[in-house]
């Protein structure tokens, strides 16, 4: 009787199992580059902003940093006053491919990186316009780079204070030093 019990519950713990495997929930692929755009645009247009966009990947320093920077509590809220976010996984490599966004290569070879570098940063209109893009800076640390990123931010948004654009722009400067003294 003992055994039989202990086979019942055995049984019922590997079917509550089994069963627990196959109801996981399987990840869901990307969505295409163009969902994600009109997605933005429509976000945009709701909340009369630009689009800030990005194509990073996984393995990208230098995307990691930006993601950081753009999430910094200094920036955050002034980006967020002019821009809606909206990013594109692109060149990911062995298992991580199926992370790229289908489209994304394109897209951005569209917006003008034909080099590929990352993050690759554009500012977009409501309508899916470029405005201006980060050329192959990736993200912002020599002088001239963050020169360009001000220059970027000037084009895209004529209408932010200089005073906003200097904060976003000494914040930089700030968040460069710390990752070169690490």
């Amino acid at each position: 009787m003992r055994a039989l019990r202990s086979s019942l519950v055995f049984g019922l713990l590997f079917l509550v199992q089994a069963s627990s495997r196959a109801a996981a929930p399987q990840p869901q692929p990307p969505p295409p580059a163009a969902t994600v755009l009109t997605h933005a645009q429509a976000r945009a247009r709701a909340e009369h902003k630009e689009i800030f966009f990005t194509f990073h990947a996984s393995w990208c320093v230098w995307c990691r940093a930006l993601n950081a920077y753009v999430r910094d509590p200094r920036v955050s809220p002034i980006l967020k006053k002019y821009f809606v976010f909206a990013s594109l996984t692109v060149e990911e490599h062995g298992p991580k491919a199926e992370l790229d966004n289908p489209g994304a290569e394109r897209l951005m070879d569209t917006w003008g990186n034909a080099s590929g570098g990352l993050p690759y940063i554009v500012f977009l209109d409501q309508n899916g316009r470029a405005l201006v893009n980060s050329k192959s800076i990736g993200y912002p640390v020599q002088p001239t780079e963050i020169a360009w990123f001000n220059e970027m931010l000037k084009r895209a948004i004529p209408t932010m204070p200089a005073v906003e654009r200097k904060t976003l722009i000494k914040v930089l400067r700030e968040r460069n030093r710390q990752i070169h003294l690490s």
